[in-house]
């Protein structure tokens, strides 16, 4: 939902039963089928971040949660060949990948199995599509793309070397200020929002951020470690959106590579959630 021009996510009851008549589902319009696989693809992401910010900030994590997504990420990808041609097969677990991803969210109580950094790129865009009238496609068409840049961030932070002095230089000369004017020209409106919750979250708390290095610091094998595990590589990632008919680039939504560059570095400022954005920053690599 959109609340004080932020996408937010609101509590509500679970439903009681879900009906999924494969008959008709496999008919919805192709752009459709190939939103929800491109939703399903987050979950690389998710559970990848959800680890990771298990390590850095002690957040609750469960695995039995987390292999549930993993189980049903795997069927949807390893039918995607046929989601086109409208197979029962792939229809049927993108269909059921997106439930098990509402479940998993409902069993864990927040939304971190099925979403991380890779929605926050289709959240921005969204704000900026209310806001300014840009372009925008489905949710999970943006979220494909979203899990697309993430990839390629997340091997490039694989090469990256935890320094300390650099990242502690980095946010000392970090200006809120002058970020927020950033905000306010890219988001709009809905940026005064994403600005008020630093007061709540500190996540530019300078004197928070050495505890937060030295846990990076101390763990950066298991983090690389997790996202050699969890997330395949770009041109993995590239290769499923070719075969669904998924443009692999952010100009479909007429957007530059710097609108993608500041779209990214907003992302960290969506939600009260430790996401890759909030781990460059932390590097003082963003």
């Amino acid at each position: 939902m959109s609340m004080d021009g932020l996408k937010v996510s609101l509590n509500s009851r679970c439903a009681d039963v879900i009906i999924g008549d494969i008959d008709i589902l496999k008919q919805a319009p192709e752009h459709m089928l190939k939103a929800g696989l491109g939703d399903m693809l987050a979950k690389y992401v998710s559970i990848a971040e959800w680890r990771i910010a298990h390590i850095i900030t002690g957040e609750y994590y469960c695995e039995r949660v987390a292999q549930l997504i993993r189980t049903a990420l795997k069927k949807c990808v390893d039918n995607a060949e046929g989601l086109l041609k409208r197979d029962e097969t792939a229809v049927q677990a993108v269909f059921e990948g997106l439930v098990i991803g509402g479940v998993a969210m409902a069993y864990a109580g927040v939304s971190r199995p099925a979403s991380g950094v890779e929605h926050y790129f289709s959240h921005v865009w969204d704000m900026r599509g209310l806001e300014f009238g840009t372009q925008v496609d489905l949710h999970g068409i943006q979220c494909a793309l979203g899990t697309l840049l993430a990839a390629r961030l997340y091997e490039a932070i694989k090469k990256v070397t935890p320094d300390e002095k650099k990242a502690a230089a980095y946010v000392e000369q970090f200006s809120f200020p002058d970020w927020c004017e950033t905000l306010r020209s890219f988001v709009g409106a809905g940026a005064e929002t994403m600005i008020a919750q630093e007061a709540k979250e500190g996540k530019y708390n300078k004197a928070t951020h050495a505890a937060r290095f030295a846990k990076i610091r101390d763990n950066w094998e298991e983090i690389v470690k997790i996202i050699d595990d969890e997330i395949p590589s770009a041109a993995q990632i590239e290769k499923i959106l070719v075969t669904i008919g998924i443009e692999p680039s952010v100009s479909q939504l007429d957007l530059t590579s710097d609108d993608a560059k500041v779209t990214f570095r907003a992302t960290k400022d969506i939600r009260d959630k430790y996401v890759l954005g909030r781990l460059l920053w932390d590097l003082g690599k963003l």
